[in-house]
């Protein structure tokens, strides 16, 4: 592999928290990126090497781009059933980077973060918390009046939404705690 690509030390996470073992790194980083599918491909140092360069692949030159897309193809360490989802990795990010939050810059995520949490205190505020409690009896009522008039409708929208938020919340929060033990910043986010 070429010296410029990027390796795990250029990751945005402290290395004393990552697992020491390849496979466990390889188990670690796919798991960052909710990746399930190992089809037979290897949990080696090639497949190490490939899933860094997907999850840094938004901050990549274009020559670095193209190895780490080849990277991906190569049949002799990747598996071809692999090879369509991880080659989605490193284009989602580049449509839309929020939709995988490990593509972003500590910057960005903490921006993201930030916002997330300005909109759920306004939604606090506003009275659009919710229980499991308030969503059961809402059900409950929907049951036994068996009817879904417009306010049950708007409950059952906002619940929705909030839920679905602060899920989200939840996932960037993760992330944000990954990040904060890394102090150093990687050459590739610059």
């Amino acid at each position: 592999m070429a010296s410029d690509m990027p390796t795990i030390t250029d990751l945005p996470y402290h290395p004393d928290k990552l697992p020491k073992t390849i496979p466990e790194l390889v188990d670690a980083l796919a798991s960052i990126m909710r990746f399930k599918i190992f089809h037979q491909t290897k949990k080696d140092e090639y497949t190490l090497a490939t899933l860094t360069g997907i999850i840094l692949y938004r901050h990549l030159g274009r020559h670095q781009k193209m190895k780490v897309i080849e990277m991906i193809q190569d049949e002799n360490h990747i598996h071809r059933a692999d090879h369509d989802e991880l080659k989605v990795f490193c284009i989602d990010p580049l449509i839309q980077p929020e939709w995988w939050l490990w593509s972003l810059t500590t910057e960005e995520l903490e921006e993201k973060f930030r916002s997330q949490d300005s909109l759920k205190s306004l939604m606090s505020t506003v009275g659009l918390g919710l229980t499991a409690l308030s969503f059961k009896d809402a059900i409950k009522e929907i049951i036994k009046e068996r009817k879904f008039t417009r306010g049950v409708a708007m409950f059952v929208l906002s619940a929705t939404f909030v839920y679905l938020q602060n899920k989200q919340h939840g996932h960037t929060q993760k992330e944000v705690d990954r990040r904060k033990s890394n102090a150093r910043s990687s050459r590739f986010y610059d």
